[in-house]
């Protein structure tokens, strides 16, 4: 076992070697020698990281993409991939991406058709072949496609049309489409609805959180609702998940875990000059286990409080602690900060009180969250912020919401340009990726930068044999054999040293089933797990030994 964990490190140092990843995070890795606007960015599977973005061509707006490998290196050249030359008139507009299970791109974006605009969805194959036609498949008219890919592989999008109404879509895995029209959805009133945002489940359902426009054309309240693979609504009126009014043009943090839907989101209670900050739990039966609004961040209520505003969220499948990043400004809106808060996924419970727990001061520094996820490594949150003099600097927490690098804050952008559009992707094997746009002298162009587990950048130290180099025990598991399980399973547990660890068996509610200790070698380890039991559904098998956690799903049938 020892040497096959060994040649594993080597092999792994030797890629590293030649990789694209710099050290240097005043110059950093260009992601496409060409101007960039709005930029996308999404992992895949395997460590890859896609980069989508708008560039100017004239006086029209090409969308391109590249594709970036676990070592940094670009692999469509210095102008990445050309996913559509069609005409987009003189701005852009949102688009948003997604991977599909064979980690192909799928971006969905709008061109222009005489006055009008069109929506249209595209699939980008590793090997950079767009694999549905040429100009991809239209959807319909309308603005603001946002797709996501299901359990089945196949592809849900959803978007704004002209009348108010949201259009939505299925698209096979080879492009062929659902229905041979889009379904629309008005909601459970007459105003109009917005921005859907698809979230995918469990045996080809989805779900879609959107906007209901009670005060046109700014102020919204945000719902859901479900569907099943038919596209047939489940619930018999939408839910609706918060009575803060929220802003039409934006998108909030969703995340989907089999059937059910948390959000992080912000919105100015009625009758107040302030805005508060919630994380919201929708259950796959429509209920709302933390109430009305969710559960608070922080209980700030005057108006002269400190503000909640920007908020992204972060859960680990199988885990029972929702991770939640917050910028917080004085009253004046003139000085900010960053606040966290962890709860308990079951109940919405927060651990760190009726104020949060400050990361950064407010302070004139302006030091706030960058626009982009907040991503774990063993379970423990790693996010980017910017800073006054436009650096763009990670930050990783511990359990207990304390810093976790000997510096506090890890250098990833340290030239003083502007920075704009910002990416972060999760971690694969100790790490993560962020996308930026920055002027360095040549024109707003996509950056990018690795970002390792302990806080360096470079070559990922995650990787080195040496156990003093790892400040917490690394656990995977493999694979859980057979699944479907009928009475007894099989699970290979990967561990980077000899440890005694906890193995529990929850429902996806995070109900603990069973659990027992176990003693792990370094390397691989299979252990026999009894279901007996267990009663038919979903669970999952979690391993926790102190510092480090993973999950994994199977079914019992």
């Amino acid at each position: 076992m020892k040497k096959i964990y060994a040649s594993f490190i080597l092999c792994c140092t030797a890629i590293f070697v030649n990789a694209q990843w710099t050290s240097n995070t005043n110059q950093n890795t260009l992601v496409a020698n060409k101007d960039a606007s709005d930029i996308q960015t999404v992992s895949t599977s395997n460590g890859q990281t896609w980069i989508a973005f708008y560039s100017q061509n004239g006086s029209n707006y090409d969308m391109r993409a590249q594709l970036l490998d676990a070592n940094g290196n670009r692999q469509f050249g210095d102008s990445g991939v050309l996913v559509s030359d069609r005409k987009s008139g003189s701005a852009t507009f949102v688009f948003n991406v997604c991977v599909d299970k064979d980690n192909n791109l799928v971006a969905a974006f709008q061109f222009q058709r005489g006055t009008s605009y069109e929506c249209v969805i595209q699939k980008v194959k590793p090997s950079g072949k767009l694999l549905w036609g040429k100009n991809g498949i239209v959807l319909g008219a309308g603005l603001s496609p946002y797709p996501a890919t299901l359990s089945t592989n196949e592809v849900a999008v959803a978007w704004n049309d002209n009348n108010g109404k949201i259009n939505y879509q299925k698209i096979s895995a080879d492009g062929v489409s659902a229905w041979a029209s889009p379904k629309i959805f008005s909601g459970n009133s007459a105003h109009s609805v917005t921005r859907a945002q698809v979230v995918a489940g469990t045996n080809g359902k989805f779900n879609m959180v959107y906007q209901d426009q009670f005060s046109f054309p700014f102020y919204t309240h945000l719902f859901e609702q479900k569907f099943d693979n038919d596209g047939n609504a489940l619930w018999a009126s939408a839910v609706q998940i918060s009575t803060l009014a929220t802003a039409a043009y934006r998108y909030y943090d969703v995340h989907g875990e089999n059937d059910t839907t948390y959000v992080g989101y912000y919105g100015n209670p009625s009758g107040s000059n302030r805005f508060n900050a919630y994380v919201q739990r929708i259950n796959p039966d429509g209920g709302l286990p933390y109430g009305t609004n969710g559960s608070y961040f922080a209980n700030y209520s005057g108006n002269n409080d400190p503000y909640e505003q920007t908020i992204y969220i972060a859960k680990k499948p199988g885990s029972n602690n929702i991770w939640a990043l917050c910028t917080v400004t004085n009253s004046l809106q003139t000085a900010s900060g960053v606040y966290v808060q962890k709860y308990d996924a079951a109940s919405g419970n927060n651990y760190f009180g009726a104020t949060a727990k400050e990361v950064l001061p407010i302070s004139s520094k302006l030091i706030s969250l960058a626009f982009c996820q907040v991503s774990l490594c063993d379970d423990n949150p790693v996010f980017l912020v910017t800073s006054t003099n436009n650096k763009l600097l990670a930050v990783k927490l511990t359990g207990k919401g304390k810093f976790a690098w000997k510096k506090d804050l890890s250098a990833v952008g340290t030239s003083t340009n502007s920075k704009f559009r910002y990416g972060f992707t999760g971690f694969y094997k100790g790490q993560a990726v962020a996308v930026w746009q920055e002027d360095k002298g040549n024109g707003n162009m996509p950056y990018a930068q690795n970002i390792n587990c302990d806080g360096t950048t470079g070559t990922a130290s995650a990787f080195s044999d040496n156990d003093a180099q790892l400040s917490e025990n690394l656990l995977s598991i493999k694979g859980v054999y057979p699944n479907p399980v009928e009475n007894n399973f099989t699970a290979t547990i990967i561990s980077s040293r000899q440890t005694n660890v906890r193995v529990y068996i929850t429902d996806v509610s995070g109900n603990v089933m069973k659990q027992f200790q176990q003693s792990l070698q370094r390397g691989n380890n299979l252990i026999q797990v009894n279901t007996s039991n267990i009663k038919t559904g979903n669970y999952f098998i979690k391993v926790v030994s102190e510092g480090s956690s993973t999950a994994a799903l199977f079914n019992k049938q």
